[in-house]
């Protein structure tokens, strides 16, 4: 048989053709190798690339984790920074920025929730370009987050900052006095003694006129926490300040009487609000002598003098300040004391004979009689 079968095509060829005159293709085996290993090689490079490819394109997508973990971390940080200079609402757009990059990130989240406590214990806002709901309702679902995802005392803390957040609602018309007091009985009821829930609480029962006793208990109970007396000590004030009444007055001054003994720091608007209820009532002979008594006529002068050694009083103030002293000291019974005072003043603030001046020539003369 002359014929042999084309190594390509498999059609019947003469046995010593070189070329299959059917398919072309040459009939060597050598050559035919050669084509075979080719394409051996070419698919052995083609794999290469297809690796160097795909193991460029993993160690993209690990910079690029990479470096967006030390993006995330840096935000973190920088709101850290920004909510230690009470930059609030920065402190936020940076935690929210870290958290839009990785909605999981334990220590965005776990700093946002901080931050909205601080924000909430220390917010403010100017009239007609904002108002408390609108950044309440900001905070209020990373607030829940929180006091789903927290425990005992922080669990606590939290609710009674939602609590406060909707206080602050309420004063505005946009919540009701159910939703304040349910989150401020929810933190109390995890954390019985929680500081924040006790002097949150305590404000909002003076807010809706409740009897001096059962704020006074809470407060307590805020005092007790070295972590939230500083904060109680505001409400404190903040709430005796709020009615001029004299349970609300006597109670103030007691608070204040206590401070200074303690060395406690009563921060200015405080001071001069306190020191405007002796200005206010200094002309009022029978009003004064009614404040006075509520503690001891020493205890007023330890008062006076501890509220206004910090920040040095304007002369016009200073002068009435004097005037007020020169009454304790005739309350206490040491005329002499009381009239070198009202002699001193009166010498310091001739020719003027306003009401000042009046004031004082009634004393002395009273005291000379």
């Amino acid at each position: 048989m002359n014929t042999n079968q084309c190594v390509a095509c498999k059609s019947n060829i003469n046995k010593n053709a070189s070329v299959c005159h059917y398919c072309q293709m040459p009939q060597h085996s050598k050559y035919i190798e050669q084509i075979a290993n080719l394409l051996k090689w070419a698919g052995g490079i083609t794999a290469l690339l297809t690796l160097c490819i795909t193991v460029f394109q993993v160690n993209e997508i690990f910079d690029n984790l990479k470096n967006r973990k030390i993006a995330i971390n840096q935000l973190v940080q920088a709101g850290n920074l920004q909510r230690t200079s009470k930059d609030y609402q920065t402190a936020w757009d940076s935690y929210e920025t870290a958290l839009k990059l990785d909605p999981g990130f334990h220590s965005a989240r776990k700093e946002q929730i901080a931050l909205a406590q601080v924000w909430l214990r220390n917010i403010w806002v100017v009239k007609g370009e904002d108002t408390f709901s609108k950044l309440v309702n900001k905070m209020l679902p990373t607030l829940y987050i929180g006091a789903a995802i927290s425990e005992g005392k922080e669990s606590a803390n939290i609710s009674a900052h939602i609590g406060w957040a909707y206080y602050l609602k309420y004063r505005e018309g946009n919540a009701n006095k159910e939703q304040v007091e349910s989150h401020f009985k929810r933190s109390l009821q995890t954390d019985q003694n929680n500081g924040y829930a006790h002097a949150m609480f305590a404000f909002w029962k003076g807010y809706n006129g409740k009897p001096i006793e059962e704020l006074k208990r809470h407060f307590k109970k805020g005092l007790l926490n070295k972590n939230t007396k500083d904060y109680t000590r505001i409400l404190q004030l903040s709430t005796y300040l709020s009615k001029k009444t004299d349970g609300y007055e006597k109670e103030l001054f007691r608070i204040v009487n206590n401070m200074c003994e303690n060395k406690e720091k009563i921060l200015p608007r405080y001071q001069y609000e306190i020191l405007n209820i002796y200005q206010r009532n200094m002309y009022d002979s029978k009003r004064i002598k009614e404040i006075i008594h509520y503690l001891t006529p020493k205890a007023h002068l330890f008062c006076i003098s501890c509220l206004t050694n910090e920040n040095k009083p304007h002369k016009h103030k200073r002068q009435q300040y004097q005037l007020v002293k020169g009454i304790i000291f005739e309350e206490m019974g040491d005329i002499e004391k009381a009239l070198n005072i009202y002699q001193s003043l009166q010498k310091e603030i001739y020719p003027h004979t306003g009401r000042l001046s009046k004031t004082l020539n009634k004393a002395i003369e009273r005291i000379k009689k």
